[in-house]
């Protein structure tokens, strides 16, 4: 019998099999699987992420008792720092008026001014007596009340440190404000340093707050001068002078007459020039004047 040899055929030789290209919505969905995959482990579950908004939230939704037991908490702290006469920051006190400065805290923040910085010269005791020497705690007095502030006798000590009451008394009327204002000599617009108060010639000035006289005498445009200074950087100046009532170096009481109104320097009639500055930046002495009024108006 004749064997049959196979041999390979002339047509077309059989392609190995090849797997079929994933389509770009397949090639997808391989490469999310794999990334959710990578990060499984440190993706937030469900109770994780509430435990993160109860942390943000938590101040906000703190119970009132826990608050209220904070703001004792600072105000007791700061009571006992001043009855012990330890210095006071800037921020303890700004943190003592955001929390219980209530209305005297909110209308010092109008005059644009920093609350705190007005009220440092008038958180010290004003002694009745010529008393003093440092603070030595008695053994056993763990049990005494913890101090307060008094919140009428501080509003009164602002009232005597901050020149918030008008240095002229008697009748008058503003006749310039501070800012911008058309110059009354060129004509132009120009920067006004003040307030400008008119009255009757020889008219008491008053010193609106208790403070020191730096400088006594004529200069330039102001004419005659008296400047005094109220501490924590707040000074004032009176212009236009017709007399001084004070000398350099003379310490004055809040409402002490330190001269007469007048027209010397650079002016068109009798008036005061009245000027507030903090740390040698002029300040518009409108708004500290009106907390002045609200101050002694309501007692706050």
């Amino acid at each position: 019998m004749q064997s049959i040899v196979c041999t390979p055929g002339r047509g077309r030789r059989p392609r190995p099999h090849r797997r079929a290209r994933p389509g770009p919505v397949a090639l997808a969905a391989v490469v999310v699987a794999g990334m959710l995959a990578t990060l499984a482990p440190i993706a937030p579950t469900a109770a994780s992420a509430f435990d993160a908004t109860e942390r943000i939230y938590l101040p906000a939704r703190a119970p009132l008792d826990l608050r209220t037991a904070e703001r004792e908490a600072i105000a007791a702290d700061f009571a006992r720092r001043v009855a012990a006469d330890a210095e006071i920051g800037r921020d303890e006190l700004s943190r003592w008026l955001r929390y219980h400065g209530g209305r005297l805290g909110q209308l010092l923040e109008t005059t644009g001014l920093d609350p705190a910085r007005l009220v440092m010269g008038a958180i010290a005791p004003v002694p009745e007596q010529a008393v003093g020497g440092p603070f030595v705690a008695l053994d056993g007095d763990a049990g005494e009340p913890v101090p307060t502030i008094d919140m009428d006798r501080l509003v009164d000590r602002v009232l005597a440190t901050v020149p918030l009451a008008s240095p002229v008394v008697d009748g008058h009327r503003v006749t310039s404000g501070f800012g911008r204002r058309r110059d009354p000599f060129r004509g132009r617009a120009a920067f006004h340093r003040g307030i400008d108060l008119a009255a009757a010639r020889g008219t008491p000035i008053c010193a609106p707050a208790a403070g020191k006289v730096v400088a006594v005498g004529r200069r330039g445009g102001y004419g005659n001068l008296v400047e005094l200074d109220h501490g924590n950087g707040v000074v004032t100046r009176y212009a236009h002078l017709h007399a001084y009532l004070v000398k350099r170096g003379d310490t004055v009481a809040p409402g002490e007459r330190i001269g007469l109104m007048g027209r010397s320097g650079r002016t068109t009639g009798v008036h005061l020039h009245y000027e507030v500055l903090v740390d040698g930046r002029p300040v518009d002495p409108a708004g500290l004047l009106a907390v002045g009024r609200e101050l002694a108006l309501d007692g706050v």
